[in-house]
């Protein structure tokens, strides 16, 4: 009796050893995680990330825990709060922030919302984020047409914004075999149930689906939007596109929405550009103080940029940041005589201003997976993606200007951790990190910069 009691149970606990040490790596994102995790081919990876996506949408009614795990004493940000949960790595694993006086608000990149109050941050504790029910699942559903997609890469949020009393999300969405565009939805708040409309969508179609699209919303005074717009790769897939598509409906040309940042009236819904020339811009918030847009953009292969629009500025109503005429980079495949065609419409010439663009404030060789960008107090905050701490990747920038907007110093501190969104709020700085699914908070009064 005793062994078949032994044999019962030991595989059980076999079981839940394993378990423990996956928490524990998942959590806390350790070397032997991220290893291991690097290990498994994408494309295994995406079907395991999509089987647990499906399994979690049983769940998704109910309000989820983050789990208040150790702090940690930074030296350059002083004390990290962070709370964790690790199904944020297969329900998104994308998420963005947003924030009213009182709140956080949560969205994945899959559709999923929640809320909490911001105080329940500043406790040694579990925070509670509470679920409100929404329309969006449906409203994805009618924009994805191929069953064998995944909802994440054809219907996919990008962003968050809420302002007064109105949150808005913007989305990449399928419209149908040959049409994906970017758009932007909107609800008025209410946390029991939120029915969102569509408030803009871009007139352009794309003929297939591609992660560079931009996609990013910011606040531009009282009654703007600020959206960012990727090129889609238009000028690096010219296999998939016309001839010379790139060069006639480029982010060059200002006949097409492409590798644009405009800016949305929120009363009308007019529009109008407010620079060309990016290849994807993630990044973006509008400083009052400065008067200035700050920007982060995807390179090719290397040349990711920090880049200024300097709105006291006025040489030029739309500012021009070279893409892809100007970049730091290069294309995927160089030095392959094989890609050279690439360089006929796009010569990524390795100075912006000699060829009549604006000059980055800072830009990546390598690539580091540049991401979210925020402003506090002369200080810009730069997060980064990627899968090498060696390239500079996994790592928070953190740059403080001069009354000219040059860098009097420059700051990095590795998080080893993808950066997927950053959010400032009641003087705390929010950061989710897509790695292990955690929100990492710093009070910005605490900084220990150089």
């Amino acid at each position: 009796m005793k062994k078949k009691i032994i044999y019962f149970l030991l595989p059980i606990l076999i079981i839940y050893c394993f378990y423990l040490v996956i928490d524990h790596n998942v959590k806390n994102n350790t070397q032997a995680y991220f290893y291991l995790k690097n290990l498994v081919p994408k494309k295994i990876k995406k079907e395991i990330r999509g089987t647990i996506q499906s399994f979690t949408k049983y769940f998704d009614k109910n309000d989820i825990v983050l789990e208040k795990i150790n702090d940690v004493d930074n030296s350059k940000l002083g004390i990290i709060k962070n709370y964790n949960n690790k199904f944020f790595n297969f329900t998104g694993p994308r998420a963005y922030l947003g924030s009213n006086e009182d709140k956080l608000f949560l969205i994945t990149g899959s559709g999923l919302l929640y809320y909490s109050n911001l105080s329940n941050f500043n406790e040694n504790k579990d925070v509670n984020l509470k679920k409100i029910k929404t329309n969006i699942l449906e409203i994805f559903k009618n924009y994805k047409y191929d069953k064998s997609d995944e909802l994440e890469e054809v219907t996919m949020v990008k962003s968050i914004l809420v302002h007064e009393n109105t949150m808005y999300f913007s989305a990449t969405v399928k419209m149908n075999e040959k049409c994906y565009k970017q758009k932007i939805f909107k609800s008025e708040l209410n946390f029991n149930k939120m029915d969102f409309d569509e408030f803009f969508q871009i007139k352009d179609c794309r003929m297939f689906y591609n992660n560079t699209s931009g996609g990013n919303i910011v606040l531009f005074g009282n009654s703007k939007i600020l959206y960012t717009l990727g090129d889609w790769k238009s000028c690096q897939y010219l296999d998939k596109y016309p001839k010379n598509f790139c060069i006639e409906n480029g982010p060059q040309k200002l006949n097409s929405s492409l590798g644009k940042i405009v800016s949305i009236n929120i009363n009308d819904k007019k529009f109008k550009y407010m620079s060309s020339g990016h290849n994807n811009p993630q990044g973006i918030i509008f400083s009052e103080e400065r008067n200035i847009i700050f920007s982060a953009e995807h390179g090719p292969q290397g040349g990711d940029e920090v880049n200024i629009n300097d709105l006291s500025d006025r040489k030029e109503e739309i500012k021009n940041f070279g893409w892809p005429q100007a970049s730091y980079g290069e294309h995927y495949g160089h030095p392959s005589d094989d890609i050279k065609y690439l360089y006929e419409m796009a010569p990524l010439l390795k100075s912006h201003e000699k060829n009549g663009f604006v000059e980055p404030l800072d830009y990546f060789v390598p690539s580091i997976g540049i991401s979210d960008v925020e402003y506090y107090k002369d200080k810009l905050f730069v997060g980064s993606m990627g899968d090498s701490a060696k390239e500079g990747d996994l790592t928070l920038y953190i740059y403080e200007l001069d009354n000219q907007n040059n860098t009097v110093s420059k700051n990095s501190v590795l998080l080893n951790q993808r950066i997927r969104d950053l959010h400032i709020t009641n003087e705390k700085l929010f950061i989710f990190l897509e790695s292990t699914g955690t929100i990492s908070v710093v009070n910005l009064k605490d900084l220990r910069l150089n």
